[in-house]
């Protein structure tokens, strides 16, 4: 018999619509024709993003300078913030962070001073999960 006949066979007693179900779902779908199946709605990305793995400072540097950015443009956008406890708390984090989490208000505001989407910095933190 050919792969491609395997594929395709049913058995014979088989009900239409129904092959391949697990015999115990097949029988709690029985007994619960009134079960609301909800269809399936894909994470938003705000939702992707919380869910995103952590990255080490090194990871995220790496991730950054992958992407074109240097150390010093995103040094030149730490500065860019008005003096004060932002900029200071900016500028700890920067340098001190063992970690960093996709939606940390110090990634969104280099981001946006690197001139990256956010889509370019999912795509980026992606790819940086394996440095």
């Amino acid at each position: 018999m050919a792969l491609g006949a395997l594929a395709t066979a049913t058995p014979a007693t088989a009900e239409p619509g129904r092959f391949g179900l697990n015999p115990a779902i097949r029988k709690w779908l029985d007994g619960n024709h009134d079960f609301p199946i909800a269809k399936y709605v894909p994470p938003t990305d705000e939702e992707s993003r919380r869910v995103m793995p952590s990255l080490s400072a090194r990871q995220f540097r790496l991730g950054l300078v992958s992407a074109g950015a240097s150390p010093e443009a995103v040094a030149t956008t730490i500065a860019a913030i008005p003096v004060g406890p932002e900029r200071d708390e900016a500028q700890i984090e920067w340098e001190y962070a063992e970690t960093f989490q996709r939606g940390h208000p110090l990634v969104a505001t280099v981001a946006v001073g690197l001139g990256l989407s956010d889509l370019q910095v999912d795509a980026l933190w992606l790819a940086a999960v394996n440095l």
